[in-house]
């Protein structure tokens, strides 16, 4: 990863995070996720910096987590590219993954995945009000591999269409 990210600018602490959301049919449920957030004397690493949210690739096993940044690699590569270079870093597990008190994935419902999206970068930005001196920035970029190229794509849609007061992609 070095070689294409260059050396890391920042260290990187990693959270795993629980929050309320709802599931695809509506019903309240549990859903987790991952926070990196930049470390370091840096000027890039603290203060306010830009939120990047990722949405990940199709999972085909319910323990998927995204803050095991040692056993998965799409974890650990997140980390690598924006964590380590000053971005703060939201990365929901998804409805159904991980922690979720939920019994199944919604997959490809846009709606629900966009909703536990907002719910996770919510958690996120409370947990680091709560809990950091590094703050967000108002920039926050939203991006997706595979399934996620969907869920970053239905997340805009409904934070421009519900979320537009809260937050500015």
């Amino acid at each position: 990863l070095l070689v294409m990210t260059g050396d890391p600018v920042c260290g990187v602490d990693v959270h795993h995070l629980q929050y309320t959301t709802v599931g695809g049919v509506e019903e309240r449920t549990t859903a987790s996720g991952a926070l990196m957030v930049p470390t370091g004397t840096d000027p890039r690493c603290s203060g306010a910096r830009p939120m990047v949210l990722y949405a990940h690739g199709t999972a085909t096993t319910q323990s998927k987590n995204m803050a095991d940044v040692q056993n998965d690699g799409e974890a650990s590569a997140l980390m690598a590219f924006y964590a380590s270079q000053g971005f703060i870093v939201v990365a929901p597990n998804y409805l159904g993954y991980d922690k979720s008190s939920l019994g199944y994935h919604p997959y490809l419902n846009a709606e629900a995945s966009a909703i536990d999206m907002v719910d996770g970068l919510r958690a996120a930005k409370a947990h680091l009000m709560a809990q950091s001196a590094t703050r967000p920035s108002d920039k926050l970029l939203l991006t997706g591999y595979s399934q996620g190229g969907h869920v970053a794509a239905a997340t805009h849609k409904a934070i421009e269409r519900d979320y537009a007061s809260e937050f500015t992609v």
